[in-house]
């Protein structure tokens, strides 16, 4: 019975052990998270670029460092650190310690504290990229927070506002959450785009004429707080009627298939761009282009009249892999102000 008794009150010490250590992992990830979030919040955004810089290696460094500290101890042979504990080796001591509770070390190294730095270095790099970018010349930054934020997050939006001094570009679908975040943040314009949560990019413009009720209404909401609107649309006459009639200052023509084609086809499509452009700007809208737009397609679109800004992304960051971000807006610059 005495034996019984024992085993259930071990079984009892050991699971309330483990609600202790869970409620222990809790707190110090709240701690944790509270407490980068404010290194992100009020220091990075309001640093120069490379005080930033120095951050981001700093943070990339301790989740790097303490990633291997929780594989280390996950691995490691206790026998030969008794050894060397019995021989006063420095560190045997500690690193027994760390060894015996493995699994807690772990869980801290690996699933806390390097999982809060790479979500951390992520958010610091997207606003040293912005400040990059502003540096080297950009117009603008164009941020797209998605429904299922597979891109940046919420908080990357408040933190790229408060990081550069160039107007922000907000790209948004008629959601009723980031709508809130965007009347928050006051970007100086939203660009309203179509999703589908199975896309891997946006593909093809905003049925605004299709869906006329929903896009107005988000067009009145944002332009409330003084947010200027644009509507991501084809080259289409009768999208840009319905762009114009829900009070829009601009459109963001669709460029995709332009950028897909060739010869022929690419021929045709320009010059149904360059007659959207014409007629947006006969009936008092501003022209902007974007999509698939990269350093040799912009050349020809740079020569349509009325086109007011490029949004330019995915081409400049795969070529800042080779030249570095500054140099590859540079180029780009170049080629549209030429």
């Amino acid at each position: 019975y005495k034996k019984e008794k024992d085993k259930k009150k071990k079984k009892k010490e050991k699971e309330h052990s483990k609600w202790e250590w869970f409620i222990e992992v809790c707190i110090i990830t709240f701690i944790l998270s509270i407490c980068f979030s404010y290194i992100s919040t009020n220091g990075v955004s309001h640093l120069n670029l490379v005080a930033s810089i120095f951050i981001l290696i700093a943070v990339i460094a301790i989740g790097i460092i303490f990633d291997i500290i929780g594989v280390a101890v996950t691995v490691a042979n206790e026998h030969e650190f008794h050894a060397k504990a019995t021989k006063k080796v420095y560190g045997a001591k500690t690193s027994l310690k760390l060894i015996k509770n493995a699994s807690k070390v772990a869980n801290i190294c690996a699933d806390v504290i390097g999982d809060i730095c790479g979500v951390l270095s992520g958010a610091i790099s997207a606003m040293i990229a912005a400040k990059i970018a502003e540096k080297a010349g950009a117009d603008g930054i164009t941020i797209h927070l998605r429904e299922d934020r597979r891109h940046i997050q919420d908080k990357d939006v408040y933190e790229i506002k408060k990081a550069i001094s160039i107007p922000l570009n907000l790209e948004m679908a008629c959601s009723d959450d980031i709508i809130n975040i965007a009347r928050d943040v006051l970007p100086v314009t939203c660009t309203i785009v179509p999703e589908k949560r199975q896309e891997i990019t946006t593909e093809g413009g905003l049925d605004a004429a299709g869906q006329y009720d929903l896009v107005s209404n988000t067009v009145m909401r944002l332009q409330e707080k003084g947010i200027k609107v644009s509507l991501f649309i084809e080259p289409d006459k009768v999208q840009i009627d319905a762009a114009k009639k829900m009070g829009a200052e601009y459109i963001e023509i669709h460029t995709g298939l332009y950028a897909n084609t060739e010869g022929e086809a690419r021929a045709k499509e320009l010059n149904r761009i360059k007659e959207a452009a014409v007629y947006a700007n006969s009936i008092g809208l501003i022209v902007n282009a974007g999509h698939g737009l990269n350093y040799t397609n912009t050349q020809s679109m740079v020569e349509i009249p009325y086109m007011h800004e490029f949004n330019i992304g995915h081409s400049i960051i795969s070529r800042a892999v080779f030249t570095g971000l500054e140099t590859a807006v540079k180029d780009i610059i170049k080629i549209i102000k030429k």
